[in-house]
């Protein structure tokens, strides 16, 4: 029997700060108390003893392999494990009732099973890749004489990833710079070469939140690779579904945001006014009824009102009553109804189209969904059914992280139904894209982060000894000079660091027309011979030039030298009108931030006015004022 593991507080703020060997016991011996704590040397903890030995609660001691550290571990009422701290023999002895808080009010992280290079009873490891591949015959086959070993970039626990044959779909949650997405394509090539072997086609379908990965992957897939034994589809997953549609001559436009609240508007003035408790919808801003619609009924494929009334709302913000929640299904029967009149479609919907109009839908022999922690939980249960089987090497694997959920924070990996259980959930924790310094910046921004206490790993993200120059805060008095000085920097660096244009990036918070630097420099830059553009989706540097990128649209991608703009009060976290609550707008902002921050692999500048910083500002200099240096401008 496998336990469930759990983690509090506590214990994640004491392994923290542990030597990185003794980290590594820690693990090996929580995967042996998930296996059966019996095989730990593991004794009651006298503490937690009355003066009558009648035990108030269940707690042990268990010793870490091969250390003089301990861990506090009790045995919860569900059956499972919550491990309550880790410390050296004398701190565990010295561990006492009054550092528990009560079960129900403690704050528990699920462990799950990091990557390592043993594998569970549901999987077996798949042949080297890197044995050379026979000279197959046959049509779409690949002689692969002469070509050079394709996994020299890779970790040694990335490439264990490379080689796990799962029986099911395989999830690699990894902290931002592990290299999730160069995995998948690794991943993606191995079992399209181990199966090329056998004289099998491979077709693989490779699917982005957005267009901007996916001419991203579309580039470092061509950079890595030069051929590919099969059949190779890179696309968003939003328009691949269009196209499926549109291959069953299902032919439908997007109804635009816009629309969409104008349409939910009248539907909630019509439902107020035709039921007697209609009242009660009213409150409720079109912003809202709209998400949940989207990330609720549509999200988790509610079918029937009884079902939505049962379901357990995890991740929302506002409870809704069985009343409401009647008023609610009836405003998306309307809105569904209306869809359908203009034949207009939404993005959340398109699943359940796909799979109600292209039957049978087609079947690939290995899927990848990258970013996948910002998928609604019905684009992720479709891409599960695009597998034909898990015969022949076939794979679904989905690579995410939820510390870095920008656009959907929604519902955990065990809610949204997905089989992910035991050795089909795995972990990278080391970052290998940014140096020390910018993970000093950008990791106190992420650990404000209090919805993170139920989803995020005991892990904190470990940095290789990688180290570079201390990330620069700018503050400036005037917009102009700050763009004189962003422009200096460029030059300055592309001459030292021998860099294109193409390496730079500059990141804003703002929808980058309604913001008055990005205006400045894209009228400035050119005039200073230095060549930049708006990157819109599919035109992502196709030329030598500088990019104006919203945070949003940077996701997923990485540039050596990053600046952010628009850094201040009011921007990030955003003030405006929202149905969100401050707490939940400020939290989106944070992971935001933390993941723009993380673009950066060689030098970060964040820009702000000095006359009204970002909240973050403080939460960076406050956090260590040396790991900065701070530039002012006249």
């Amino acid at each position: 029997m496998n336990y469930e593991v759990f983690t509090s507080s506590h214990f994640r703020k004491s392994f923290n700060g542990l030597d990185p060997r003794v980290q590594d016991a820690v693990d090996l011996t929580i995967q042996d108390l998930r296996k059966d704590y019996r095989v730990t040397v593991s004794h009651p903890h006298e503490k937690f003893k009355s003066k009558r030995k009648k035990r108030t609660r269940n707690v042990w001691r268990t010793r870490c392999r091969g250390t003089q550290y301990r861990l506090a571990w009790e045995w919860l009422k569900s059956g499972n494990i919550g491990i309550w701290e880790v410390g050296t023999h004398v701190e565990i002895d010295r561990f006492t009732p009054k550092s528990l808080p009560n079960e129900v009010h403690a704050q528990w992280i699920l462990v799950e099973t990091p990557a390592q290079n043993d594998v569970t009873s549901e999987e077996k490891p798949l042949e080297d890749p890197q044995e050379e591949a026979p000279d197959v015959g046959g049509a779409g086959i690949l002689d692969y004489a002469g070509i050079l070993d394709y996994l020299v970039d890779l970790s040694l626990a990335q490439k264990d990833l490379c080689h796990v044959d799962a029986t099911g779909p395989l999830l690699i949650r990894g902290v931002a710079g592990s290299g999730k997405t160069a995995l998948g394509l690794h991943r993606a090539q191995n079992i399209s070469r181990l199966r090329a072997k056998s004289g099998k086609h491979t077709d693989i379908l490779i699917l982005t939140y957005s267009n901007a990965l996916k001419t991203a992957l579309g580039w470092m897939y061509a950079d890595k690779f030069d051929e590919l034994p099969g059949s190779l589809t890179i696309e968003s997953f939003g328009d691949w579904m269009i196209n499926c549609l549109r291959e069953v001559n299902i032919d439908m436009s997007e109804m635009e945001s816009n629309a969409r609240k104008n349409t939910i508007r009248k539907i909630r003035s019509n439902v107020a006014m035709s039921f007697p408790a209609g009242n009660a919808i009213a409150r409720f801003s079109s912003s809202f009824l709209l998400s949940e619609i989207d990330d609720v009924i549509r999200g988790r494929d509610i079918t029937s009102s009884a079902e939505y009334k049962r379901l357990k709302r995890s991740g929302r913000g506002k409870a809704l009553r069985r009343s409401q929640r009647e008023l609610v299904w009836e405003v998306y029967q309307q809105y569904r109804l209306a869809l359908r009149e203009q034949n207009k479609f939404d993005w959340a919907e398109l699943p359940q189209l796909v799979l109600k109009h292209c039957n049978p839908i087609r079947q690939f022999d290995v899927v990848v969904v990258d970013e996948a922690q910002d998928m609604r939980p019905n684009y992720l249960n479709l891409a599960t059914k695009l597998i034909r089987d898990y015969n022949e090497h076939r794979s679904v694997t989905l690579l995410g992280d939820l510390a870095q959920s920008i656009h959907y924070s929604g519902i955990s990996w065990r809610d949204a139904g997905l089989p992910l259980r035991g050795g089909r959930t795995r972990l990278l924790t080391q970052n290998q894209r940014n140096t020390r310094q910018i993970m000093d910046v950008a990791l106190p921004i992420l650990d404000k982060c209090r919805s993170l206490g139920s989803v995020r790993q005991y892990h904190s993200p470990t940095s290789i000894d990688k180290a570079g120059d201390k990330p620069v805060l700018v503050r400036y008095t005037s917009p102009k000079i700050a763009v004189d000085y962003i422009a200096n920097e460029i030059s300055a660096l592309r001459q030292s660091l021998r860099l294109n244009y193409s390496n730079f990036a500059i990141l804003s918070p703002r929808r980058l027309l309604k913001s008055e630097m990005f205006r400045a420099l894209k009228k400035q830059l050119p005039d200073r011979g230095i060549k930049c553009r708006h990157f819109r989706h599919e035109d992502f540097l196709l030329d030598d030039e500088v990019g104006l990128i919203t945070m949003h649209s940077a996701k997923g991608l990485e540039f050596p030298v990053v600046f952010m703009i628009d850094f201040e009060e009011g921007t990030i976290p955003y003030v405006g009108r929202s149905s969100a609550s401050p707490h939940e707008i400020e939290e989106r902002a944070r992971k935001l931030t933390y993941v723009s921050m993380t673009r950066a692999t060689q030098r970060l500048y964040i820009v702000y006015p000095k006359s009204n910083p970002s909240r973050f500002v403080h939460d960076i200099i406050n956090a260590n004022e040396n790991a900065v240096d701070i530039w002012d401008l006249p």
